[in-house]
Formats: C-alpha cells, sequence, structure tokens
C-alpha cells in the first residue's frame, strides 16, 4: 500500500530528527457521501433528501469523537482542534511524472 493512503502516519515537520506530530486522517464524509449517492439523489424526495445530506455531519463528528476518544482516554494525549489536510492520496509525486 502506498505510504500516501494510509490513515494513520507519523510527520517530521520541523525538519528534526524524529517524528513530532502524528496525523489521522480519513475522507470527508460531504465527500464521501456525494460521490457515493449522487446518482440516488434524483430519485428521492426532499425529504428523503433532507435526511441523507444532513448524515455527512453525524459521520464527522463520530469520526473525531472515535479519534479523540482513542487519544485522550486511552492514550493520554492532547489532540489539536481538527483541520482540513490535503494531500496526494495517489501517491503521484514529481517524480513518479516524469518516469512516465
Amino acid at each position: 500500500m502506498s505510504p500516501a493512503l494510509k490513515s494513520v502516519k507519523a510527520l517530521n515537520w520541523n525538519g528534526l530528527d524524529g517524528n513530532e506530530v502524528l496525523m489521522i486522517t480519513y475522507l470527508d464524509p460531504h465527500f464521501m457521501f456525494s460521490v457515493l449517492f449522487s446518482d440516488a439523489f434524483d430519485d428521492l424526495s426532499q425529504k428523503e433528501l433532507k435526511e441523507l445530506l444532513s448524515l455527512p455531519a453525524v459521520v464527522l463528528e463520530d469520526l473525531q469523537t472515535i479519534v479523540a476518544y482513542t487519544f485522550e482516554s486511552n492514550l493520554a494525549h492532547d489532540l489539536t482542534d481538527p483541520q482540513p489536510v490535503f494531500y496526494d492520496m495517489l501517491g503521484v509525486n514529481d517524480e513518479d511524472e516524469e518516469d512516465e
């Protein structure tokens, strides 16, 4: 599996020896629901569509709760506030593009 596809990754962002940041990643449920269910949107009533569109926020909150519980309760580590991070999930970089 490509390192870019891992959900848990140790990062060295300050250039010093060692990995000072552990990044937990997951796909944004808003994105996933829109991709996975977009073909069904036309077949849903307005009420069903409204209910479906409320689910991604609930899923996101659950994901954040699971991560927070794991680190704060079991490992006694403080977490920074969740924030979006964008990176190439396919692992394509400049070197890969040059090889093609």
